[in-house]
């Protein structure tokens, strides 16, 4: 048989699920017939013992049969069509395949939908937060919000979170703070309010946290800070998200605008 012929014929058998070692005794047996062991080897080009590991699978396939003249152990195909055999036997495993592929992706989605409510959480201390926090808020172009004690300004670098305001105006992002009653502070003035789309509000009363939070989009820092000591967390999580501006807007109906001209 020409060699081209042998490879292709070996390529289909081998798609059809034999092993290439099986697929080649097979096509010696299509040139010489019924065979012994020996005589499969030899124009095989494959070694005795390999050669009779491979007829016993393919009887055991049920696509060679064997039988014997004198002690000679002769082998030879099925009467069965032998290629529309392994071709229902490659399409019952990929029916299988198929079937495992929709049941692991129904588990990869199960698990991709818990791994996606998961809160993601990063740690800053101390002012890296701040820098970190307003970039984010920018990226993000979400409007944030903020509810504190007059604390948070000890940590407040003017000129950064000045930059910050600039960059938030042409985007259209609002900050809208709430806050204990007793802040004034000149740099948030009405006029630079106006300018940097900032919204304060001021609570009945005083000494009701020693914290404050953010919250944008689906982010919430949460801030834990003494004098010399911030620790900040920031939870991804839409769900939580949305939790802390419920909070924010109940806080803000009991609240009073700030106006400082």
């Amino acid at each position: 048989m020409n060699k081209s012929y042998d490879r292709k014929l070996i390529e289909i058998l081998e798609n059809l699920g034999l092993h290439k070692s099986e697929a080649k005794v097979f096509i010696t047996w299509l040139q010489i017939g019924a065979a012994s062991i020996q005589d499969l080897s030899k124009f095989a080009n494959i070694n005795r013992i390999t050669t009779h590991v491979i007829v016993n699978k393919l009887i055991e396939k049920k696509l060679f049969l064997e039988t014997r003249s004198g002690k000679k152990r002769l082998v030879y195909p099925n009467k069965i069509d032998i290629l529309n055999t392994l071709l229902q036997e490659k399409k019952i495993e990929l029916n299988k395949v198929e079937h495992d592929i929709q049941s692991i992706k129904s588990i990869m989605n199960l698990i991709q939908i818990k791994k996606d409510t998961y809160p993601k959480i990063r740690f800053f201390e101390w002012r890296e937060w701040i820098i970190q926090m307003l970039k984010e808020v920018i990226r993000d172009k979400q409007d944030m919000f903020g509810i504190s004690n007059n604390s948070f300004g000890w940590f407040f670098n003017i000129e950064i979170t000045k930059k910050s305001y600039e960059k938030r105006i042409p985007m259209g992002i609002k900050t809208k703070l709430i806050l204990e009653p007793w802040f004034n502070d000149i740099r948030y003035n009405d006029k630079k309010k106006s300018k940097y789309l900032i919204e304060i509000r001021l609570l009945k009363q005083n000494g009701m946290f020693d914290w404050w939070i953010n919250v944008w989009g689906n982010k919430v820092a949460l801030h834990s800070y003494k004098v010399n000591s911030v620790i900040t967390t920031i939870i991804e999580n839409p769900e939580i998200a949305k939790m802390i501006k419920f909070l924010f807007n109940t806080l803000r109906a009991e609240s009073t605008e700030y106006v400082k001209k």
